[in-house]
């Protein structure tokens, strides 16, 4: 078996997080919306206000929790945007280092 090493295209990286980043926005949209959701009187009805405490409060904690998905989404993306930088600019170290003229 050989090892063909790692082949890592910066360019792909970059495509990869800007998908997250879209994805993170989506995401927050959502959370916007579930957040949003009316559960009032003219909602549920005078009788099914008994229950409006606890379904206001899950989908309180609920879009919350959808909203610190959408964070960490994007977070991912700038750490993935990061990555594909390093490797760029160690690809282009190398390249240097073979291009100087103090190679032996």
């Amino acid at each position: 078996m050989t090892n063909d090493g790692i082949h890592v295209v910066p360019g792909e990286l970059e495509t990869f997080a800007s998908g997250m980043h879209q994805r993170g926005e989506e995401v927050a949209e959502l959370a916007s919306t579930v957040k949003g959701i009316d559960l009032g009187v003219t909602s549920l009805g005078l009788l099914a206000q008994c229950f409006a405490e606890q379904a206001i409060a899950s989908t309180t904690e609920t879009g919350e929790g959808i909203r610190l998905l959408g964070l960490h989404v994007s977070s991912d993306a700038t750490y993935t945007d990061d990555a594909a930088t390093s490797y760029r600019h160690e690809d282009q170290a190398h390249a240097d280092r073979f291009r100087s003229p103090d190679v032996h």
